[in-house]
């Protein structure tokens, strides 16, 4: 079956091939692009009819991205919100089975993309094209290899191996931004660590970054660890040595390494003496804060207790309630007293975000079932989940999404092992990623 217009064609089977990953790679250098300007050009048209009929109102923006004269709008055409609209639309369309039509969206944009490097990396981090193909309802292609590699296990070290392949095994702009290219300018110095070992460090990561991504085998992290001796946490543990260690509580080391915040946070609190009522109408509001904070929220043990089963999107939003007794009631600036306190906290925006559930009581672990949804809407952006790290019989492992497939890394194995789709993994019979999973990843 072929999708096309008088200028543009492409063969389903173009897309299944195997020994293509991704639409956009196959179509690079494809003289069918250079022909598509006809079809652009007339797809704005059919756009703006369309939406102009059913009323939506970003209809002209979505439009514009294929005008006429969009040559003269090159800078639109390199905003990541022109792509987020795109996608929407894409989605619109498949859901009101007009697949086709979405086909023929995306080859319009993967004309732009031949002409723009910075087009490709948006779409790249959006997970368009996975997302776009998944719409498809296409056969499946099952990348069964993975264009990166591990470090190799030494001492302890996979607590440190998973972390690194979360982290820097694919491109990230969020972490290439605030790590692997940091000057340290926004140092809040709150380690006892000086900035030349902080460089140290960083050029470090950069090398365990390359070697991962060329896929070459057989490093360590004990360069690394030879630095960070240097560079002692605040709470002194000893993150150098070859000992076990919590993979959140190193993950928070690092992030305080390079003072990595990027995540915006609404926080209000309330003073009541409604007691009953689960949203009291009388409420007095004491604070409202607005500030930047680090991309890891912290599932807390006691989350855990509270619920049999925690879906991550609850912790976008939450709500903490405080019954205050006599002696420790709060007060306000007029002096009047209240025996209920309501923080409400709300994550406003974020390009990246690990959640780190801490499963620890005392001795005991917790298996409480955490939900970790294929994607969220945190503001205006989907994030995508992409890795989640797991722990089991004292050892860190880690499942992680290649292309559109995943994965599982043991870094005391060889090679990166074959899982399947999203639903594979989440079933997956050796390591439960609900029960077991400590650190999820999305961008």
């Amino acid at each position: 079956m072929n999708f096309f217009t008088d200028k543009l064609t492409l063969k389903v089977s173009d897309i299944n091939n195997n020994n293509i990953l991704s639409v956009s790679e196959y179509l690079k250098g494809d003289e069918r692009l250079q022909k598509g300007e006809d079809f652009i050009k007339n797809l704005a048209v059919f756009l703006k009819k369309v939406f102009f009929f059913i009323g939506y109102k970003w209809h002209s923006s979505l439009s514009d991205v294929f005008s006429s004269e969009y040559e003269n709008n090159r800078e639109n055409l390199k905003k990541e919100e022109t792509y987020i609209l795109v996608k929407n639309f894409m989605f619109f369309l498949n859901k009101n089975k007009l697949k086709r039509f979405s086909l023929l969206l995306f080859l319009a944009i993967c004309k732009e993309m031949k002409i723009s490097n910075k087009v490709r990396e948006i779409v790249k981090d959006l997970n368009f094209l996975e997302y776009s193909m998944n719409l498809f309802k296409y056969k499946k292609v099952k990348n069964k290899s993975c264009h990166f590699t591990g470090l190799t296990y030494k001492g302890n070290s996979c607590y440190q191996d998973s972390l690194f392949l979360s982290l820097f095994s694919m491109e990230n702009r969020f972490i290439s931004k605030n790590i692997l290219n940091n000057d340290f300018a926004n140092d809040k110095g709150e380690l006892d660590c000086d900035l030349q070992t902080k460089k140290k460090i960083r050029d470090e990561l950069v090398n365990i970054t390359k070697s991962m991504r060329s896929k070459k085998t057989g490093k360590t992290c004990s360069d690394l660890r030879n630095i960070l001796k240097k560079c002692l946490s605040s709470s002194k543990q000893l993150f150098y040595k070859e000992i076990p260690q919590d993979v959140g509580e190193f993950l928070q080391y690092i992030f305080s390494i390079f003072s990595v915040e990027g995540v915006l946070i609404s926080e209000k609190t309330f003073f009541t003496n409604d007691l009953d009522t689960e949203e009291p109408v009388e409420k007095k509001l004491v604070s409202n804060k607005v500030y930047s904070s680090s991309p890891i929220i912290v599932v807390s043990v006691f989350k855990l207790l509270e619920n049999e089963i925690l879906h991550l999107s609850d912790m976008l939003k939450t709500t903490e309630n405080h019954i205050l007794d006599k002696k420790n009631r709060a007060k306000d600036s007029e002096g009047n007293l209240y025996s209920r306190k309501i923080e409400k906290i709300q994550i406003k925006k974020a390009e990246f975000l690990v959640f780190y559930v801490q499963r620890l009581l005392g001795d005991e672990r917790l298996f409480t079932k955490v939900f970790p949804e294929s994607q969220i809407e945190v503001g205006a952006k989907t994030l995508f989940l992409y890795s989640i790290i797991v722990h089991k019989g004292g050892h860190y492992t880690c499942f992680i999404k290649c292309v559109n497939s995943w994965f599982f890394y043991d870094d005391t194995k060889k090679n990166i092992s074959f899982v399947g789709d999203y639903k594979d993994m989440l079933e997956n019979d050796r390591l439960d990623p609900t029960s077991l999973g400590v650190l999820y990843f999305y961008k």
